[in-house]
């Protein structure tokens, strides 16, 4: 059974078409994917980002604690970095967005790797004087060139100005009166401007419905946008393009590891690829000639080389997708087919640039 967000009745109330997405009951879309794709492209659109879950690591050992495991380097208070945890064989187990500040470490995971998170760091805690706890918090994400201007009419506080960072902010004149203080923060994840506000659960509806009722007016904006957007932003999601079977340098985005720090758990895998191998296959962009339905392998030569494993019909880009291609035909460029016989061809991710 999908979970349930704290903004289900709100959805309801404006009839959006809810469908199950990532383990979670959350609107496809609204009135018009494609429109609310382009108001996330110019304007501002505002998505439950119920998906997603927020863990809050205290204490003061909490950022070596998290160096020694992480694939990335754990950076000082004020910055954050994408990371994975992975395990002993280099296969990626969770997925986070690190974002430091002075009081502690918040890390932004996929719903359904929130509990193996929580799992794995109560695992490899022994003496270190930290704590781990899931937020009783609700995501809502404004995405667009307008998203600033958006959050500064609702606001009051410091807004964080560069990606991965995180700042706590009020949410003022509230329906009933009242304010509630947010975690704001930055992401990359979309490839457009977008601000994360990850409010307390209960505060969800009321933060939500201020949002929308602004005169700058964002349009509310379902998952199928926000797949068109990630898509072509070239990130991969949790059981659509990569689970703990995948090894991680197949899908591992150039962000989310460092090829020069030390130990962490699953590096003797991944520095042995790096610095001795190759892995045999990787996720690419692929773009496909008027394909409806986009799945299934891709041929080259008439010798299957890949299969798709997430795809969209992008407003701009037409039908793409992202893609696990052999070494062989992984280079940008290379003409593949469908199993229908329609022609693809290998796209450099990003498929947008800036």
């Amino acid at each position: 059974m999908p979970w349930k967000t704290a903004l289900y009745a709100d959805h309801e109330a404006l009839e959006g078409k809810l469908a199950p997405f990532a383990g979670v009951l959350l609107p496809s879309r609204y009135k018009s994917n494609r429109r609310e794709y382009r108001s996330a492209r110019t304007t501002c659109a505002v998505a439950d980002w119920g998906h997603h879950s927020l863990l809050r690591m205290s204490g003061p050992d909490s950022r070596d604690f998290l160096n020694r495991l992480l694939s990335n380097v754990v950076p000082p208070p004020g910055q954050g970095c994408h990371t994975f945890l992975l395990n002993i064989q280099g296969r990626p187990l969770v997925e986070a967005w690190l974002f430091a500040t002075p009081e502690e470490v918040w890390l932004e995971v996929p719903r359904a790797q929130a509990r193996t998170a929580v799992e794995q760091f109560n695992h490899y805690h022994f003496t270190e004087n930290l704590k781990v706890v899931g937020a009783q918090h609700t995501g809502i994400i404004l995405a667009g060139p307008r998203a600033e201007k958006v959050l500064e009419a609702v606001s009051q506080g410091e807004r964080p100005n560069r990606p991965y960072q995180a700042t706590k902010l009020k949410v003022t004149r509230l329906a009933g009166g009242g304010q509630v203080e947010v975690l704001c923060t930055r992401t990359p994840y979309l490839g457009v401007e977008a601000l994360v506000l990850w409010v307390p659960t209960e505060q969800a509806s009321r933060v939500w419905q201020r949002l929308l009722h602004t005169s700058l007016k964002p349009s509310p904006a379902g998952t199928d946008a926000l797949e068109m957007l990630r898509i072509e932003a070239g990130t991969p999601r949790f059981e659509a393009d990569y689970d703990e079977n995948t090894l991680f340098l197949e899908m591992a985005p150039p962000d989310s590891y460092s090829e020069t720090k030390g130990c962490y758990i699953g590096q003797e895998v991944v520095a042995r690829v790096l610095h001795q191998g190759h892995v045999n296959r990787r996720l690419v962009g692929v773009s496909i000639e008027g394909l409806k339905r986009i799945q299934g392998k891709l041929f080259a030569d008439g010798k299957e080389v890949g299969r798709i494993t997430s795809g969209f019909i992008s407003p701009d880009y037409g039908p793409i997708a992202l893609a696990y291609i052999r070494r062989e035909n992984w280079h940008a460029g290379t003409e593949l087919v469908t199993e229908k016989g329609t022609p693809a061809r290998v796209h450099e991710l990003p498929f947008r640039k800036g």
